[in-house]
């Protein structure tokens, strides 16, 4: 019995790692999310990736919208993310908490 449950952790964990590099080679197929906030996120190293929303001269909650980001998990109103052409080893996963100041829309990833 425990060597059944050996041979299915190992199976597991051969799988999930596999799953995990296909999805890193992918990124940019899964689904792409945009943060739109009343504050610079500056979620990061490239600011010029928090871009400034134009909505002729109307006033708006979210000034700020992010963009360059995908989908990994989502649950709650937090969205695990990571940016497009992630740097094995140097881009941090971003975790964000939608809330008050803060929107996220998902949208169908993009090659």
């Amino acid at each position: 019995m425990v060597f059944l449950l050996w041979a299915v952790a190992l199976v597991a964990g051969r799988l999930g790692g596999q799953d995990g590099r296909r999805d890193a080679e992918h990124l940019a197929d899964r689904t792409a999310v945009v943060v739109y906030s009343a504050d610079r996120l500056m979620l990061g190293s490239l600011p010029a990736q928090d871009e400034v929303c134009l909505d002729a001269g109307v006033p708006s909650p979210y000034p700020y919208r992010c963009t360059g980001r995908r989908l990994l998990a989502a649950r709650g109103g937090r969205y695990h993310v990571l940016p497009v052409g992630r740097r094995r080893g140097i881009d941090p996963l971003y975790v964000v908490n939608e809330g008050p100041g803060l929107r996220v829309e998902l949208v169908a990833g993009t090659r």
